[in-house]
């Protein structure tokens, strides 16, 4: 029985046979260490209600449950190719980080709110970073891993269409979806504003768009390309950011 069972979660890609596959382990280490720090995200901080080990033994187990939809719905935790995955990651933290420098210097710049310009005229360059690389990786897990991979078994359970274009389908809304509910969650409602037509398109464009970009990366490269995209795009983003707005 016990073989059984370690060869249907190898199959599904995500243990090894010889224990946690190395990329899963290393994430939900990490993203342990961070949430035993700070929860960064608020509905997760609400449901562990301010223990360290409840958001640890939450994280680990959100991780676990996220790379299993993964390998359902023939998504990858980590990479064949390392280099390839490095390449991909930075290249593309670094086009989201100039697109977003774009949106908030210059073509949306009237819809930023005085909080939000403060936070970069108050705190360093590194000291930013210390705060939203953490935030970036553990939302990946929260939203891509586990929350892209939840929706797209679930609509692909639902919808057993055999049309080739169901899948793209498939994947796009659940990411999307993913998104909106982490975009509603962290930025919408602790901003206590009313949504206006403005609100929305710089919502969609600055936030909404990012996360479904990292999510493309998980369903193309894998999810560990996507935490480099992810992560590595504040390393070009706050010194920018921070130039532009100061």
């Amino acid at each position: 029985m016990y073989k059984k069972f370690l060869n249907r979660f190898a199959h599904e890609k995500f243990i090894s046979r010889h224990g946690l596959e190395p990329g899963l382990l290393f994430i939900a280490v990490v993203g342990g260490l961070i949430v035993a720090i700070q929860p960064y995200d608020l509905a997760f901080s609400a449901v562990t209600h301010g223990s360290a080990i409840a958001r640890v033994i939450l994280f680990e187990l959100i991780t676990m449950a996220g790379a299993f939809f993964a390998g359902r719905v023939g998504l990858r935790v980590g990479s064949d190719r390392i280099s390839q995955s490095i390449f991909i990651g930075l290249a593309s933290a670094c086009g989201v980080a100039v697109a977003v420098t774009c949106i908030d210097a210059y073509l949306m710049r009237g819809q930023l709110s005085a909080p939000y310009i403060e936070i970069f005229r108050v705190n360093s360059t590194s000291q930013r970073l210390l705060y939203f690389m953490p935030r970036a990786y553990v939302e990946n897990v929260f939203y891509r891993l586990f929350l892209f991979s939840v929706l797209a078994y679930l609509i692909s359970t639902i919808w057993r269409s055999k049309n080739r274009f169901a899948k793209p389908v498939i994947m796009i809304v659940a990411m999307t979806v993913a998104q909106i509910i982490n975009i509603w969650i962290n930025v919408v409602l602790p901003s206590g504003t009313s949504l206006t037509l403005n609100i929305m398109i710089y919502d969609a464009v600055r936030y909404i768009a990012p996360g479904v970009c990292w999510a493309l990366i998980y369903w193309k490269y894998g999810f560990s390309t996507a935490e480099i995209a992810s992560v590595g795009c504040h390393i070009f983003l706050q010194p920018m950011l921070g130039w532009a707005l100061a």
